[in-house]
C-alpha cells in the first residue's frame, strides 16, 4: 500500500511530524494533500537541505505505514520533535514541505510537474528552513562568528574591522572553512532555496542564524580581506565562491527582477547534482524567460542529459537569435559524447564572475539589451560574437 496518491493541479503534500508511541519507529507523520484553490495553501514551512548517501536510511510511519528516508533527513525530523528546537522563532508552525517526502519520486510526471511550481512552493513558504548538519568541526564557534560579524551595518567598517582583528580571529575562520566545506554550499537546488522565500534560516546542529545577517558577514569578510591573512585560504573554498555569488544575485534579483536563465547556468557554475539536468532545473524557479525558452522539466527515462542541453541551446539561439551561449562549450568532459558546441553546465566553473554572464555576453541577457559590445571592469571591452542569423542546422559540427 502506498503512501500516495496522484496530486491535482497545482496541489502539494505537507507534513507534519510527531514523536511515535512506544514501540513503533522513533518518528511518525501525518501527510495531506494541500490546495491552492479558496484561501490558498495553508501555512508551512519548507525545508531545504542535502539527500546524503542512499546506502544509509532509516524508517518512520508516515500515515501508518512504514516509509524510507536518508540520514540527513532523518536527523532534522528528530530536531522537528523537540518542541523546545527553534524557540524563538514565532513563524514556526506545524506544517512543512520535504521534497524527498512530499514529491512521489518513482512518478516522474508528478515529479516534472512538482519541480516546475518549486519556485512558487518555497516562495509561499512562511519560513525556509536550510539545514546544514550537526555541530561539529567547530561550527558552533563559526556560527558565532558571523552572527557577530553580521552586526556590523555599512557604515561601521572600523568597528568590523576591530572584529576581524580579534585575538580569536584565525581560531575563528579556521571553523569556517570547515562550515564552507559543508554540501549544502555546492547543490544546485539550494540556489533557488536560498534566494527565492522571503523569510529564511540556516540551522546547523542547535545554532540559527539568519539570511541577512549572513550575508553581511560575508560581505565584510570580502571586502576586508587584505587584513586577514586566513582569508585566502577561504575564499578558494568553493563553498565560500558560492555562498558569495548567492548573495549577489540576491542583490541582483532585488535591483531588477528580470533574471535570463543563461545568466542564472552561468553565475551558478560549480553547483553539484546528481542528476546532471538539475543544474538547469533547479534555476527554473529564479529565472523570467524559462516559458519563452520552452524549458520544462523532464525526467522520463528515454530523454538523456545530451538531449536536454542540446535541446536548451536551441531554444536560446531560436529566442534571441544569436550564438554566444556556445561560447561556455569548452568545458566537456572527455568521456561524454555530447556535440561539442553545447555547453556542459555542471562543470561550469564556480569562479564565474559578473563579466562572464550579463556584462561579458550582454546577448544572452535579452533581446532588447542585446548590443555588439558592453564595457566591463577595469574599462576593457568584451567583444561579443554576432553572426548573420541562417539555419540552425549549420550549428551541427562534424565531429569525424
Amino acid at each position: 500500500m502506498s503512501i500516495y496518491y496522484p496530486l491535482k493541479g497545482s496541489e502539494i503534500r505537507l507534513l507534519k511530524v510527531d514523536a511515535s508511541q512506544e514501540g513503533e519507529a522513533s518518528i511518525s507523520c501525518q501527510m495531506m494533500v494541500a490546495s491552492p484553490l479558496g484561501n490558498g495553501y495553508p501555512a508551512y514551512n519548507a525545508l531545504s537541505y542535502t539527500w546524503g548517501s542512499e546506502d544509509t536510511t532509516r524508517e518512520i510511519l508516515i500515515n501508518g505505514l512504514s516509509f524510507s528516508v536518508r540520514l540527513n533527513l532523518y536527523r532534522v525530523l528528530q530536531k522537528m520533535i523537540d518542541s523546545q528546537w527553534l524557540r524563538g522563532q514565532a513563524t514556526i508552525g506545524d506544517l512543512w514541505w520535504i521534497d524527498a517526502i512530499c514529491i512521489n519520486q518513482d512518478d516522474h510526471l508528478e515529479k516534472e510537474h512538482q519541480v516546475a511550481i518549486m519556485g512558487d512552493i518555497y516562495r509561499l513558504s512562511d519560513l525556509t528552513l536550510a539545514w546544514l548538519g550537526e555541530e561539529e568541526y567547530g561550527s558552533h564557534l563559526a556560527i558565532s562568528y558571523l552572527s557577530g560579524l553580521g552586526e556590523f551595518e555599512v557604515a561601521q567598517t572600523q568597528e568590523a574591522k576591530a572584529f576581524l582583528l580579534d585575538g580569536d580571529a584565525a581560531k575563528c575562520l579556521r571553523a569556517l572553512k570547515w562550515l564552507f566545506r559543508r554540501s549544502w554550499w555546492v547543490r544546485a537546488w539550494t540556489l533557488q532555496e536560498y534566494v527565492i522565500p522571503e523569510n529564511f534560516i540556516f540551522v546547523c546542529g542547535d545554532d540559527t542564524f539568519g539570511r541577512r545577517r549572513f550575508e553581511r558577514a560575508i560581505s565584510w569578510l570580502t571586502s576586508l580581506a587584505s587584513y586577514i591573512r586566513e582569508h585566502i585560504q577561504l575564499s578558494k573554498l568553493e563553498g565560500y565562491e558560492i555562498a558569495w555569488k548567492r548573495r549577489k544575485l540576491r542583490d541582483r534579483r532585488y535591483d531588477s527582477p528580470e533574471l535570463p536563465l543563461c545568466d542564472a547556468l552561468v553565475y551558478a557554475g560549480g553547483s553539484v547534482a546528481s542528476k546532471s539536468r538539475d543544474c538547469v532545473y533547479s534555476l527554473l524557479g529564479l529565472v523570467t524567460d524559462h516559458t519563452l525558452l520552452k524549458i520544462e522539466p523532464q525526467y522520463d527515462i528515454e530523454t538523456d542529459d545530451a538531449t536536454i542541453f542540446e535541446n536548451l541551446i536551441r531554444s536560446q539561439i531560436n529566442y534571441t537569435q544569436c550564438i554566444d551561449i556556445i561560447c561556455f562549450s569548452n568545458n566537456m568532459p572527455g568521456s561524454l559524447n555530447y556535440p561539442t558546441w553545447v555547453p556542459y553546465w555542471p562543470n561550469h566553473s564556480s569562479k564565474a564572475n559578473d563579466r562572464m554572464a550579463w556584462q561579458s555576453f550582454p546577448s544572452l541577457a535579452t533581446v532588447s539589451t542585446r548590443r555588439k559590445s558592453d564595457g566591463v571592469e577595469g574599462g576593457e571591452k568584451a567583444s561579443v560574437l554576432q553572426v548573420p542569423w541562417g539555419d540552425l542546422g549549420s550549428l551541427y559540427i562534424n565531429e569525424s
